[in-house]
C-alpha cells in the first residue's frame, strides 16, 4: 500500500516535493536514499544508526557490490525497515571511506544515479537526505549545496516521465529546514514553468 506524507509539499507537475527534519527511517515512503562509501559499509552514526535499524544482512548485501564507484548508486532490500513500509534502500556512493568527505559534483552524481534506480524500480514515494551537506560549511556554501541537490531532484522530475508522486528532502539539521523549503519554493518558481 502506498502511504503519503503529512508535510506540505511544493508541486512539480504531478510530483510533490516536501521537506522534513524527522529521521529518514521514519518517513512514510517506499524507498530511501542514504549515503554510502566505496567500501560498502553502512553509516554507524547518523540516520538513526541505520546499521542497527536495518540489520546486518543489508550491510552484507551492500558489501557484495564493493568496491563501489564514487558517484554511483546501488539498491538493496530494506531489512527491518520493511516493518515501516520501506521496501528498498538506494545507497548513493559519495565517499571513498566511512565518514569521508565528498564533493558537490559527486553528491549530485550519486543522487542522480539513485533517482534513476528509483525510476527503474517504479518507486512512487522516496526520501533522500541532502547528500554530503556537512555542518562545517559556511552559510553561502550550504545555500549552494542545497540549491544543487534540489536542482538534481527537479531535473530528474523534468527529465523523465516521472512516476514519483512525492520526494521528501530530509534535513539532518533542523536549522536547515527553512533554507531547504525556500530553495524548493524558488526552484518551483524559476525552473518549473
Amino acid at each position: 500500500m502506498v502511504r503519503t506524507a503529512d508535510a506540505a509539499s511544493v508541486e512539480f507537475g504531478r510530483t510533490g516535493v516536501a521537506v522534513s527534519s524527522e529521521d529518514i527511517a521514519d518517513q512514510p515512503v517506499q524507498a530511501i536514499v542514504i549515503p554510502a562509501n566505496a567500501r560498502g559499509t553502512l553509516p554507524a552514526s547518523g540516520s538513526s544508526a541505520l546499521r542497527s535499524i536495518v540489520g546486518i544482512e543489508i550491510e552484507r548485501e551492500l558489501r557484495a557490490f564493493a568496491p563501489l564507484e564514487l558517484g554511483s548508486a546501488v539498491q538493496t532490500g530494506s531489512g527491518h525497515l520493511a516493518d515501516r513500509g520501506i521496501s528498498r534502500i538506494f545507497h548513493a556512493t559519495i565517499s571513498e571511506t566511512p565518514g569521508g568527505s565528498t564533493t558537490l559534483p559527486t553528491a549530485r552524481s550519486s543522487l542522480a544515479a539513485a533517482l534513476d534506480l528509483s525510476w527503474r524500480s517504479r518507486v512512487e514515494l522516496i526520501a533522500t537526505p541532502i547528500l554530503g551537506l556537512g555542518s562545517a560549511l559556511h552559510d553561502d556554501q550550504r545555500q549552494e549545496w542545497v540549491e544543487e541537490i534540489v536542482d538534481e531532484v527537479v531535473s530528474h522530475i523534468r527529465r523523465r516521465a516521472s512516476q514519483l508522486a512525492r520526494v521528501v528532502l530530509v534535513t539532518k539539521y533542523p536549522d536547515d529546514q527553512p533554507l531547504v523549503e525556500q530553495v524548493v519554493r524558488e526552484a518551483r518558481g524559476s525552473a518549473w514553468r
